[in-house]
């Protein structure tokens, strides 16, 4: 299981719990036990695939998390309740909250509320965005609140597409930037390691 491999991996691998509330009634119930058993560290919900609106749906599982000073990774959904982070943040005020993939489907509607709210991130996961949308979006958030992401499987594609996994494309997205080397740090994971391990101080 994934639980048995981040065991195994002298902490390179970090789990996270993908949350499915409309499904599951006792998502938050199962996230506190496995956060008990710190199996997990953090959650993420699909909005866009699941049609989760964040502030209903996400609350529970947000108050959970802000107990246990672990982020939630949110991608948005495609319409206005799907994609209302502003709900769940008021929800749960001290809950830090990661919109995936540079806040699709809303995007720079989003940015300017994660550069001043300091529990507001962006990843840079792809294969949606491109190296345009990926500079826009560093430029409005600041390095500070933008963290790397790989979307595995589909973002670790090869280009050959032989099957093989590779990060050349996320990170060739990030070199084209041409950013400082310690704004590059932040975004590889100086930031994430902070929303991890210095929660209220992120």
């Amino acid at each position: 299981t994934v639980f048995d491999a981040a065991a195994k991996s002298a902490g390179r691998l970090i789990p996270f719990a993908v949350v499915t509330p409309h499904t599951d009634p006792n998502a938050a119930r199962r996230v506190e036990a496995w956060i008990g058993e710190k199996r997990i560290a953090g959650a993420k919900a699909l909005a866009w695939y699941h049609a989760l609106e964040p502030g209903r749906d996400l609350a529970p599982i947000g108050h959970v998390l802000e107990r246990a000073r672990m982020p939630l990774l949110l991608q948005l959904g495609a319409n206005a309740r799907t994609s209302d982070f502003q709900a769940l943040r008021t929800a749960c005020p001290k809950l830090n909250v990661i919109l995936t993939h540079a806040a699709m489907p809303v995007f720079r509607a989003a940015w300017e509320s994660v550069r001043k709210d300091p529990r507001l991130y962006i990843d840079l996961c792809g294969p949606w965005i491109d190296a345009a949308t990926t500079r826009a979006a560093v430029r409005a958030v600041g390095a500070h609140k933008a963290v790397f992401g790989s979307n595995a499987p589909t973002g670790l594609r090869s280009p050959e597409q032989t099957g093989d996994s590779s990060y050349a494309a996320a990170l060739e997205r990030l070199a084209e930037l041409r950013l400082r080397s310690n704004e590059m740090d932040l975004i590889m994971g100086e930031t994430m390691a902070n929303i991890l391990n210095n929660p209220s101080g992120a």
